[in-house]
């Protein structure tokens, strides 16, 4: 089960527990500045795509947004958006701990090209009573990405200041962040400028000794 943007709330707890029987979590991330571009993306066609979608997007009511150059909207979604995805992260870290589940963090490279070896990867990580025999489909093609007709965001369009900003921002709010470990280079990769180059598994695996 890939639980995408919910929080490892109570509420969310409660009703996934309602409704699954939890093997693992597996919980897609990407570089932080990759994911400020596509919100900005999301806000362009009026989808804000918020963390819970019980909420409203936090840029809701902010006059003239659309109106804002990228590099503006990328450092305000920056300040809107990173505590909340730190959260998210450190939610499903604490929660899946406590309750001795199997936690892989997964590249969102690796869902869009690369499904039938994450697949196999997952497979072999689960508890053997999860595991299945089958071995993934070969013929399945990638997964298409930004199929409207808004222009995609890239890192390179945002303008340094507000790119060094957002870094600045990020390193404070997951730096300091233990739990992250090695998924923490990963995440502020595309921040730097120029952007670093980070080689990044199929999966970062939490909780389990596989």
């Amino acid at each position: 089960m890939v639980y995408g943007h919910y929080p490892a709330s109570h509420h969310n707890l409660k009703q996934l527990k309602r409704r699954y029987s939890t093997a693992a979590v597996v919980m897609p991330v990407r570089p932080l500045g990759a994911l400020l571009c596509s919100l900005i993306h999301h806000t362009r066609r009026k989808s804000y795509g918020p963390l819970d979608l019980r909420c409203p997007g936090l840029t809701d009511g902010i006059p003239n947004l659309h109106q804002r150059s990228e590099s503006d909207l990328f450092h305000l979604l920056g300040i809107l958006y990173l505590p909340q995805i730190h959260l998210l992260v450190r939610s499903w870290i604490e929660a899946t701990r406590t309750n001795k589940i199997p936690l892989f963090f997964v590249p969102f490279e690796g869902i869009t090209g690369a499904q039938n070896e994450l697949l196999a990867k997952i497979n072999s990580l689960l508890p053997e009573d999860y595991q299945s025999p089958l071995q993934p489909d070969r013929t399945n093609n990638a997964v298409k990405v930004n199929m409207s007709t808004t222009r995609k965001i890239k890192i390179g369009d945002i303008g340094f200041n507000q790119r060094e900003s957002v870094e600045a921002i990020a390193t404070k709010l997951f730096g300091c962040d233990d739990n992250l470990g090695a998924l923490l280079p990963y995440l502020l990769s595309d921040l730097h400028s120029p952007a670093k180059d980070c080689v990044a598994p199929l999966a970062w695996n939490f909780n389990s000794h596989r």
